[in-house]
């Protein structure tokens, strides 16, 4: 649902995980466009983590496998289901992934563990 404040709360989360008292190298935020393509995700992942990757090879499973190393992604506004494993973002990695969205059906067919944020009342907006 809009205006539940699920961008407010990753934000905190985020903020907390820069302070580095939980060690990840690499905490990366992505706004997820409403129509990425994998490879445009990969490419606004790659370039929030600073890793080259080159924009003229349009092949996912080459580009999604620079990807592989352990670091906290934030996926915020996702709209569409997408292959975690094509993005290249394998469970095996030790990685973590926070997505919000604003659909429970994208939540569980990503196979997600669901965390519901309600809405505020409107005197607390």
């Amino acid at each position: 649902m809009p205006g539940a404040r699920k961008t407010s709360v990753v934000m905190l989360v985020n903020n907390e995980l820069l302070k580095g008292e939980i060690e990840f190298k690499i905490i990366v935020w992505v706004t997820v466009a409403r129509k990425s393509s994998v490879f445009e995700l990969q490419n606004k992942i790659a370039k929030a983590m600073n890793v080259n990757i080159s924009e003229d090879d349009e092949d996912e499973t080459k580009q999604g496998c620079c990807l592989n190393f352990e670091f906290v992604l934030i996926l915020d506004d996702v709209r569409e289901r997408f292959s975690l494993e094509n993005v290249g973002i394998p469970e095996s990695f030790g990685s973590k992934l926070i997505l919000t969205s604003r659909s429970l059906d994208i939540c569980q067919r990503m196979d997600c563990q669901v965390v519901k944020v309600e809405p505020l009342p409107n005197e607390d907006v």
